[in-house]
């Protein structure tokens, strides 16, 4: 799993009149739909990568926009930087891009994720982060900044759902990521949230850690 991010696109040409060119836009799914590219003869300076980026949304959005925590821009400049190079070291190649490169939050430390699940995790891109560890009120402005947080008060006939049990939840994971640093992703999804007052349910538990190191769940750790 590649993690959340914000995806770009990085490309260069060779322009028969102009030489090596540089692109950088908006990338995944939004490549085609919005437009959203600009170039940038090779090579370029650091000033001139971030002019580049910062000429686009795709670049805009690495501040941080709609609850998005600002994405690892330096990474991007590097990016940016390389595939200039890459043009000019390699005249041979007529073209390459990268699409998307995924753009992962600033290194802030652990941050919490909530948003919809199931097939909709993809598709709607309805999520929101936060820092660890939350407090109540928090959780709270987390979740309900997310459609897939309003919905827990019940629309279209759905009864509201137990919203309290998804505070718990992610007041749990926000503290495990405190607990246990050596977690570099922990996802659970879906968590299937009954009617309220009904609880919640994990039914897929996905946890990568750093390196070669082994975490034990919390409750089996043996007490120092």
């Amino acid at each position: 799993m590649a993690g959340p991010g914000q995806d770009v696109i990085i490309g260069a040409v060779q322009d028969p009149q102009f030489g090596a060119l540089v692109m950088f836009g908006s990338g995944g799914i939004e490549v085609e739909g919005l437009g959203d590219v600009a170039f940038a003869l090779a090579p370029l300076t650091i000033r001139e990568a971030e002019a580049l980026i910062d000429g686009t949304w795709a670049g805009r959005k690495l501040h941080g926009v709609r609850g998005q925590p600002p994405a690892d821009r330096e990474a991007v400049v590097r990016a940016v930087l390389a595939i200039g190079q890459m043009a000019i070291d390699l005249p041979q190649l007529a073209e390459v891009e990268v699409n998307p490169l995924r753009v992962h939050p600033e290194e802030f430390g652990a941050l919490v994720m909530f948003g919809s699940g199931g097939i909709e995790v993809e598709g709607l891109g309805d999520v929101a982060f936060a820092l660890a560890p939350l407090t109540l009120r928090e959780a709270e402005a987390l979740i309900d900044g997310t459609w897939a947080g309003r919905k827990l008060h019940g629309v279209r006939g759905q009864p509201p759902a137990d919203r309290e049990a998804v505070v718990r939840a992610v007041l749990a994971i926000g503290q495990m990521a405190i607990d246990l640093p050596q977690l570099a992703e922990v996802e659970v999804n879906p968590l299937r949230v009954h009617p309220e007052g009904k609880g919640a349910l994990a039914l897929d538990i996905r946890m990568r850690v750093h390196s070669e190191q082994k975490v034990n769940p919390p409750a089996l750790r043996e007490k120092p």
